[in-house]
């Protein structure tokens, strides 16, 4: 799944009902044209709305604090910037593809979001190299699929970050609200 999460800030849009209410508003991604405002533009698309509707700005690192001062009426991100935020009470969550419910919603199907880029020049150089790359995500997406939050923690246990720590708990939690027992089948 994406992992990318939409949401609006409770204090710039207070009275938010639908994704027409973010007209003309601004939504803060990690850069125009990458994973997160093509996310959005998808969830427009199924709403009748167009991606030049809005002003998409490249907030990066700065998401956070560019949510918290108002220069972003909405955020596209990814863990641990909204599991922060949501703690924090900041945000109203309206999209969430780190569920297979709102992935399916908004990308009208499955979307495994984990995958390996190469030059073909390297494929050509290095084929070992290349499918034990390959072996190894396909076993880690077995692993993941009949894995519990549990187990994920885990398999870091000691090593997290407070960043790490709050992402892990992050799709832990959006995988207990989701309403599947396991994430895609992939």
């Amino acid at each position: 799944m994406p992992q990318i999460v939409l949401a609006v800030s409770k204090k710039a849009m207070p009275n938010y009902k639908s994704l027409a209410d973010l007209k003309g508003k601004k939504i803060g991604v990690t850069a125009p044209g990458l994973s997160t405002s093509i996310m959005v533009s998808f969830a427009f698309a199924k709403a009748g709305l167009k991606p030049t509707d809005v002003s998409f700005i490249g907030a990066g690192a700065g998401a956070i604090a560019a949510l918290e001062s108002g220069q972003i009426d909405a955020i596209a991100n990814l863990d641990s910037v909204m599991t922060k935020l949501d703690r924090a009470g900041e945000i109203r969550i309206i999209s969430d593809t780190r569920t297979l419910t709102d992935t399916k919603t908004v990308f009208s199907g499955n979307m495994p979001a984990g995958c390996l880029y190469a030059a073909q020049s390297f494929i050509t150089k290095n084929p070992n190299t290349t499918q034990a790359l390959t072996n190894a995500m396909v076993r880690a997406l077995k692993w993941l699929q009949g894995a519990s939050g549990k187990d994920l923690i885990a398999t870091r246990a000691g090593k997290l970050s407070a960043r790490r720590s709050r992402a892990v708990s992050g799709l832990v939690a959006a995988r207990e609200r989701s309403d599947v027992a396991r994430w895609a089948d992939v």
